[in-house]
C-alpha cells in the first residue's frame, strides 16, 4: 500500500479525473484542495452515483461528497479514495486527514439524526419520547460539550437550524416554538397523563450491583471469621 510520503509526490492510478477538476496541475497540490462537505449517500438512494467520481470504482456502498475549496467543483467519492488519496481540511499528513474524515463522518451522522428528529417533531402531534430524550444528547455530541447550558445563548439559532434543517426564519413561528419546547420543555409535547420512563440513577445498575456485592462479601467474611474462632475454641483443651 502506498505510504503518506509516496502519495505526496506520486499520483495514484486514476488520479487524472481529480487533477482535472482541481486548480493545481500537480498531484501534491491538487490533493490538498478538497474538503468533505458532510453529505453522504447510501447505495439505493435515487441520487447514488454510478461509480466513484475519482477512480471509477463501481462496487461502492457509500458515497461521500467532496468539494474543491478553490473552484467549487464537487465529486462523489468512495470512502477509500478519500482516506487514501486526499488530504482534507488543511492538515499536514494523510494520517491526520484520515482521522479528520472519521470525526467529520460522525458529526455528519449526528446532524442527519437531528434532522430526522426535527421532521418527526414537525409532522407528528405527539413525537416519540425516545426522540425527545435523544435530542439533547445528540446536540451535545454535535457540539462536543457535556451540557447544552453554556452554549444555549451563543448557539441558539444554530441549534434550532440543525433540528429544523434550515435557518429558523424559514419556518413558521409555531414550528420554531415547537422545536424550542422539544429542547427545553419536552414534557409539554407529550399527551395528557404521559409519564416518561424512569431514567437510571447516577451510578446506574452496575453501581448498585457493586454495592450489593460489597455488602455480601462483608457478610461472608464476617461469617468465615466467626467459624474460624469457633474451631479454635473447640480445639483448645482449656475450653
Amino acid at each position: 500500500m502506498p505510504t503518506s510520503a509516496d502519495l505526496l509526490t506520486r499520483p495514484p492510478k486514476g488520479a487524472t479525473e481529480l487533477i482535472a477538476a482541481s486548480v493545481a496541475r500537480e498531484w501534491a497540490e491538487a490533493q490538498r484542495e478538497w474538503d468533505f462537505t458532510g453529505d453522504t449517500l447510501d447505495d439505493g438512494d435515487p441520487e447514488f452515483p454510478d461509480a466513484c467520481g475519482f477512480c471509477g470504482e463501481r462496487n461502492i456502498r457509500t458515497a461521500h461528497q467532496v468539494q474543491n475549496r478553490l473552484n467549487g467543483h464537487t465529486r462523489w467519492l468512495g470512502s477509500e479514495c478519500i482516506k487514501r488519496y486526499l488530504i482534507l481540511g488543511g492538515v499536514e499528513t494523510l494520517e491526520d486527514s484520515q482521522r479528520l474524515f472519521q470525526r467529520q463522518l460522525k458529526r455528519a451522522a449526528t446532524r442527519r439524526a437531528l434532522g430526522d428528529i426535527g421532521l418527526r417533531l414537525l409532522s407528528e402531534e405527539y413525537p416519540p419520547w425516545e426522540d425527545l430524550a435523544a435530542l439533547p444528547r445528540l446536540l451535545c455530541r454535535y457540539y462536543d460539550v457535556r451540557s447544552l447550558v453554556p452554549i444555549l445563548h451563543d448557539h441558539w439559532s444554530d441549534i434550532l437550524g440543525l433540528v429544523l434543517g434550515a435557518p429558523p426564519d424559514a419556518f413558521f413561528a409555531g414550528d420554531v416554538e415547537r422545536v424550542r419546547a422539544a429542547i427545553l420543555e419536552p414534557r409539554t409535547l407529550m399527551p395528557p397523563g404521559f409519564k416518561p420512563p424512569r431514567q437510571p440513577r447516577g451510578l446506574g445498575s452496575w453501581g448498585s450491583q457493586r454495592r450489593r456485592h460489597t455488602r455480601v462479601t462483608t457478610t461472608v467474611s464476617a461469617t468465615t471469621s466467626q467459624r474460624g474462632a469457633d474451631r479454635e475454641r473447640e480445639s483448645d483443651p482449656d475450653h
